[in-house]
């Protein structure tokens, strides 16, 4: 994932993800990106601020899918604030 480059735009989220399923992004996707990756870049420029970043948790009682969800969430999250610290601290 070294190659990934934050801030992460839709075409490049989606060109990804098409890689990664061997799938086009559906409609469905698509509007669940637009919704998500402001939340990954904000991560990204609190990072990049050298800011503390408070990771994404699910909640206990919700489903498997959305815990899922949350868990690969917090994953991209973690990523794009961890590249903006790097950058902070001049690495």
């Amino acid at each position: 994932m070294s190659e990934i480059t934050f801030p992460i735009t839709l075409g490049a989220f989606c060109k990804m993800s098409e890689q990664v399923t061997g799938e086009p992004v559906t409609d469905q996707w698509l509007e669940i990106y637009q919704m998500i990756l402001p939340v990954i870049n904000d991560s990204y420029y609190l990072g990049l601020a050298g800011k503390p970043h408070d990771p994404v948790k699910p909640n206990a009682g919700t489903s498997d899918f959305v815990q899922r969800f949350a868990l690969s969430l917090e994953y991209w999250c973690n990523l794009a604030y961890s590249r903006g610290r790097q950058q902070y601290m001049g690495y």
